[in-house]
């Protein structure tokens, strides 16, 4: 949300069906969070939206950023999704006229993350709720994984 809204994106509409990331994704930039991809429809009154940037580890992510879009639409997939395949029933895409678009992340683009952050245009601070040492990395994994007690981001401290 941050780098859409440094971009000049205009309404930001963040989707996440766990409660701390969606308050998370307000106070971060967003004007509207949704516990689900069903209520886009009601957020742009039917239209869809012009970009859905998809970052999740879902199967069903692609699907859903495609229900969300409009047509004409873009789709950009970031997200590693679960067991490495996702799961797209063509027709509304292709009805849509979607463009997709698969985003790798290369080490040239580093120095111009660092730099946002040194420069203090994105916040991460607020990304990284929980912090754990070495000897727990175990125990870090399995938090993140299960998404329990409001964490977003473990950092494992050496």
């Amino acid at each position: 949300m941050q780098l859409a809204r440094l971009a000049g994106s205009g309404k930001i509409i963040a989707i996440d069906p766990v409660e701390q990331r969606t308050a998370l994704a307000c106070d971060l930039g967003a004007d509207v969070a949704c516990r689900s991809y069903a209520e886009v429809g009601d957020a742009t009154e039917g239209r869809g939206v012009d970009l859905v940037i998809e970052a999740t580890d879902s199967s069903h992510g692609f699907e859903h950023a495609a229900r969300c879009a409009r047509i004409g639409g873009r789709v950009v997939l970031v997200g590693i999704p679960e067991n490495n395949q996702y799961v797209l029933s063509g027709a509304e895409s292709r009805r849509k006229g979607l463009s997709i678009k698969f985003s790798r992340r290369m080490p040239e683009v580093y120095p111009r993350a660092i730099a946002l952050a040194q420069g203090g245009q994105v916040k991460l601070a607020p990304l990284a709720t929980h912090r754990f040492s070495l000897d727990q990395t175990p125990a870090a994994f399995e938090q993140q994984v299960a998404r329990r007690d409001g964490i977003i981001k473990a950092i494992i401290c050496p």
